[in-house]
């Protein structure tokens, strides 16, 4: 019995799955799979069973995973305390990012859980396109990189990340939608269509101030040109000052957490001309997993689930 089997056993059961604890642990599956068997075969009874309709914790398991949890945990405060004799060692965790206000709220929880009493860290975040992100994966700069890919493009997108070594983690799918501010004339409206989208400016991203173009090689929303008023930037800052200031619309690729950050906005599912998107986590295969990279993807995916589960409940009362 070894420390890593331990930490696959409970990420296992943390996360339901045996390929999604995979890869939140930036593991391939048969290496849990395998840390796993050779764990029950020690202890002469199985921690999970197996069916068509994926594992469960059985009752010897659940005993065994409360153990288990105490002994990392009494493990990861012996390490803690001997980084603290030496001085402890910096945290250090690079992210490049599209411009997303989910990820800003992933963050926010992972300074309070796995920050705040740290007395080094550096957390570094860049914001920018696709092809951006993926620059900066391949070439080390950054530990993980978020995407969004249209659901057309999605099987294209992938090849493409294999070919450079990359793997991805999905971590939602998400309908497009389009922002304004409380006070915007489409705010009046019971229901308003594409059409009466165009009529108002346009905030558009950009990657870089000479390219005003699909600047992630992700094709564009259904309509993008047909604005006559655009204005571009590559602030996400400057963007959601424009919208709270004036009738401009922005077209983006989900809506979650934007009005929690900016409570003077309202986000619209658009019902026609939308596109589908898939938001994923890549980075780089060749590189050891970061333990950081990985508590922040366990964070992250946290914050999704609790809002799914929390819009579900939400529309379930509504009916």
């Amino acid at each position: 019995m070894n420390f890593r089997q331990l930490e696959y056993v409970l990420e296992v059961d943390r996360c339901g799955s045996i390929n999604k604890a995979a890869q939140v642990l930036f593991v391939s599956q048969p290496a849990v799979s395998s840390a796993v068997r050779e764990l029950e075969a020690e202890l002469g009874f199985p921690v999970f069973t197996r069916s068509s309709r994926g594992i469960t914790t059985t009752m010897e398991g659940r005993k065994f995973i409360t153990a288990a949890r105490q002994i990392v945990s009494q493990l990861n405060e012996i390490r803690g305390g001997s980084q603290d004799a030496q001085r402890e060692a910096p945290l250090v965790l690079r992210i490049s990012s599209g411009r997303y206000s989910f990820l800003s709220a992933a963050v926010i929880r992972f300074y309070e859980q796995e920050l705040r009493e740290r007395s080094r860290f550096s957390l570094h975040i860049n914001e920018s396109g696709n092809a951006d992100v993926v620059q900066d994966v391949f070439g080390r700069k950054a530990d993980l990189g978020f995407i969004h890919v249209k659901n057309a493009q999605e099987e294209a997108w992938k090849k493409r990340l294999e070919a450079r070594n990359m793997e991805h983690i999905l971590l939602f799918r998400a309908s497009s939608c389009v922002t304004f501010r409380k006070s915007h004339p489409l705010a009046k409206k019971e229901s308003f269509s594409m059409e009466d989208i165009y009529a108002y400016p346009q905030v558009r991203t950009t990657s870089r101030m000479t390219e005003y173009c699909n600047y992630d090689m992700t094709q564009p929303f259904d309509g993008y040109e047909r604005f006559d008023q655009n204005i571009y930037t590559n602030n996400r800052c400057t963007l959601y000052d424009v919208l709270s200031r004036t009738d401009a619309v922005f077209l983006g690729i989900t809506a979650r957490y934007v009005t929690e950050f900016h409570p003077d906005l309202v986000t619209v599912p658009i019902c026609d001309g939308g596109s589908g998107w898939n938001l994923y986590c890549v980075r780089l295969k060749s590189m050891p997993p970061n333990p950081c990279a990985v508590r922040f993807i366990r964070v992250l995916q946290d914050l999704i689930q609790e809002e799914e589960t929390l819009s579900f409940d939400s529309d379930f009362a509504e009916s």
